[in-house]
């Protein structure tokens, strides 16, 4: 799974370069202190579960699995955006990234042993007052060969 989250990582940075963070999601949001701060805009991401299939239990043996992933798209949200504030198209302009973060994912396909990835959940919502996230969830199907040892 390591490869798909590397891969993943390079293609939002070559798709969104205004992003300061990248990373794999492993809580910092949930505990935001200063030794792993998220300097937002930012993108976790996280390989959910993977469901596996034995379609052959022999060697060699093969399996095909269907992975979820999360992204969180951390934005900050500083802005009084509540209508006749002047600043409401703050709005648009964050749901503009999150759009821009789903086509640099939508049918992102690693290789050929996996399937395009495709958006199959999303929400949104607010962290520590100040900090909006765009979360996504993505499903592709891979398949493994596991040869002879």
């Amino acid at each position: 799974m390591e490869s798909i989250t590397l891969a993943l990582m390079e293609r939002i940075k070559e798709k969104m370069p205004q992003l300061r963070y990248i990373d794999e999601d492993y809580g910092q949001l949930d505990f935001r202190d200063d030794q792993y701060p998220v300097i937002a805009p930012a993108v976790l991401i996280n390989i959910d579960e993977t469901d596996w299939t034995t379609e052959s239990a022999v060697r060699p043996t093969i399996q095909s699995g269907s992975t979820q992933v999360t992204l969180k798209l951390v934005l900050e949200c500083y802005d009084d955006t509540h209508i006749d504030s002047t600043t409401e198209h703050k709005i648009e302009e964050r749901t503009e990234q999150a759009r821009q973060l789903f086509r640099a994912v939508q049918g992102f396909k690693l290789n050929s042993k996996m399937s395009p990835m495709t958006r199959i959940k999303s929400r949104d919502y607010a962290v520590g007052g100040n900090l909006k996230v765009y979360e996504t969830v993505f499903e592709f199907l891979q398949r493994e060969l596991l040869a002879k040892e």
